[in-house]
């Protein structure tokens, strides 16, 4: 269990991170619109889909593991982290030379959620999953590594379910900010909106050299490269 932990912390910490998610939420809270039934359904339609994906992908591994072979999980493990660690390195290098990030939303998408209604911003929160690829790739990865512990179904199943919740966290965080000081939610958003406009490049940056190093080392380690 430690080790499987051990994996599944830096995949939840870095899809808990990706800035686009935390800009959308906020943005959300502070419409005429939706406000924060609009922003709890966007949180909802981020989890739909990855418990979708937790069903159909966790299936799909756990039925290429003929005879719970845990050399053939691990390898496959770690051959996944290698694909996630050169992709989040690569975003890194992408936003450090050209300022370009592939997660975040399209500037119209983005104005549009100022009109939002719980539904659209529902079908939102599903539509960033499928289409940002550090989302993809942290799920699959921690899909993975759940299999990879060969932990007996329920566990697998109640440690993908604590991935989901972790990942979503820090956005539930900020909505039951919002709901329990709403007189001071204005104000506080608006500081955190800025920080994340000024930090932006530097977080995606930061998140794609530090996880993607930690998961090469993974990767390489598991393979038994180094």
């Amino acid at each position: 269990m430690d080790s499987l932990w051990a994996a599944l912390g830096p995949l939840v910490l870095g899809s808990a991170l990706v800035p686009a998610q935390f800009v959308v939420t906020i943005m959300l809270l502070r419409s005429t619109a939706g406000g924060r039934l609009a922003a709890a359904a966007f949180i909802a339609g981020m989890t739909a889909v990855r418990l979708v994906q937790g069903g159909v992908f966790g299936l799909a591994v756990s039925g290429s593991r003929a005879g719970d072979d845990v050399a053939t999980a691990t390898t496959l493990k770690s051959t996944l982290l290698l694909v996630v660690a050169i992709l989040l390195l690569v975003m890194a290098v992408r936003k450090l030379l050209t300022g370009e990030d592939p997660d975040a939303p399209p500037p119209a998408w983005l104005e549009r959620t100022t009109r939002m209604g719980s539904r659209q911003a529902f079908l939102a929160g599903a539509g960033l999953l499928i289409i940002a690829p550090k989302f993809w790739v942290f799920t699959l990865g921690a899909i993975t590594a759940i299999q990879a512990a060969a932990l007996g179904r329920l566990v697998a199943v109640m440690s993908f379910l604590l991935f989901v919740a972790f990942a979503v966290l820090p956005l539930v965080s900020i909505v039951g900010v919002s709901m329990a000081a709403p007189d001071r939610s204005d104000e506080l958003l608006e500081r955190l909106s800025a920080w994340l406009k000024r930090n932006n490049r530097t977080i995606v940056i930061g998140v794609g050299l530090v996880f993607g190093a930690w998961f090469l080392m993974q990767a390489l380690t598991g393979l038994d490269v180094l």
